[in-house]
């Protein structure tokens, strides 16, 4: 209990690219991705969000629901 309460505010910046900002929680492994800038385009970092433990968020939802279609058997925002 006290970990899931800790995972909370456990997210720290790792790098901004682009338009995205990319995040990691120290507790669950678990890797996002935020959009900070609404003007332009910049490819999201799928590679480093995979390597992240569970499922990768993007714009604090899970990937496969803010896709909009599968390229190379990979879901793209």
């Amino acid at each position: 209990m006290v970990r899931w309460v800790r995972s909370w505010f456990a997210w720290r910046r790792v790098f901004v690219a682009g338009v995205w900002l990319y995040e990691e929680n120290a507790v669950t492994g678990r890797r996002r991705a935020s959009r900070i800038n609404r003007g332009g385009y910049s490819p999201v970092a799928f590679d480093w969000l995979d390597a992240g433990i569970g499922h990768p968020l993007i714009n604090h939802m899970p990937a496969w629901r803010s896709a909009e279609g599968q390229v190379s058997g990979r879901y793209c925002h």
